[in-house]
C-alpha cells in the first residue's frame, strides 16, 4: 500500500514538475544557507547497508549499485550544507548558484549519510531534500538524482526527474568545495 501511494506521489511530483517549467520564475534572490551538518561516510558499506542504515519506510527500485555506482574508499568525515532557493528554479539554475556559491552538488553517499542521521528525520519529514551530484539516466532518456521525502508521514528514498522545477520545498545538500591550490 505506501509502496503504491509513494509512487502516486513521485508520479504527482513529476506531473507538477513539467507544469511549473514552463512558468518557473528564476531565483533572483539565490540559494541560502539553510543548516550544517556533519557525518561520517563508510565507503566500505554496499549501497544496500547505506539505505537500510536511513531505515526508510519506501525506496524507488532504480536506487541501485548498477545505477548509482559508489566511488571512494575508507571512511571520511564531512560538512554538508542545505541550501534553499527563494522561489521556484530550474535544475540548470541551481547548480550554476551552488558553484557561484563555491559548492557542489551532494552524491547519493553523501545524501545517504545525511538520512541516516536520526538529527535530520524532523527536516527529512518537513522538506524534499536532493543530492543532484548523482545522476542516473532511465532507458527513456530522462535523468534522474536521489531525494528524501515525506508522504503520511512516512519517509522515502525517491528518485527526482532532473528536467522539472525544484520548488521552494526543496533543499539542495551539497558539500563546500576544497580551497586547495593546484
Amino acid at each position: 500500500m505506501l509502496k503504491k501511494v509513494c509512487q502516486i506521489f513521485v508520479g504527482s511530483l513529476l506531473s507538477l514538475g513539467i507544469m511549473i517549467i514552463s512558468m518557473v520564475i528564476i531565483c533572483t534572490a539565490g540559494c541560502t544557507k539553510v543548516a550544517g551538518y556533519h557525518v561520517t561516510i563508510d565507503h566500505s558499506q554496499r549501497l544496500e547497508h547505506m539505505i537500510s542504515a536511513g531505515r526508510y519506510d519506501w525506496t524507488n527500485g532504480d536506487i541501485t549499485v548498477e545505477h548509482f555506482p559508489l566511488t571512494g574508499s575508507g571512511q571520511i568525515d564531512i560538512n554538508l550544507e542545505l541550501l534553499r532557493c527563494n522561489q521556484a528554479i530550474r535544475t540548470e539554475d541551481v547548480l550554476r548558484e551552488i558553484d557561484v556559491r563555491g559548492y557542489r552538488p551532494a552524491t547519493i553517499t553523501e545524501l545517504l549519510a545525511f538520512g541516516a542521521d536520526e538529527q535530520t528525520e524532523a527536516l527529512q519529514r518537513q522538506y524534499i531534500i536532493i543530492a543532484p551530484g548523482s545522476v542516473w539516466q532511465s532507458l527513456d532518456g530522462r535523468q534522474y538524482v536521489p531525494g528524501l521525502t515525506s508522504l503520511a508521514s512516512k519517509r522515502c528514498l525517491y528518485l527526482d526527474w532532473l528536467g522539472s522545477a525544484w520548488l521552494e520545498k526543496s533543499l539542495v545538500l551539497a558539500v563546500r568545495k576544497s580551497r586547495s591550490t593546484s
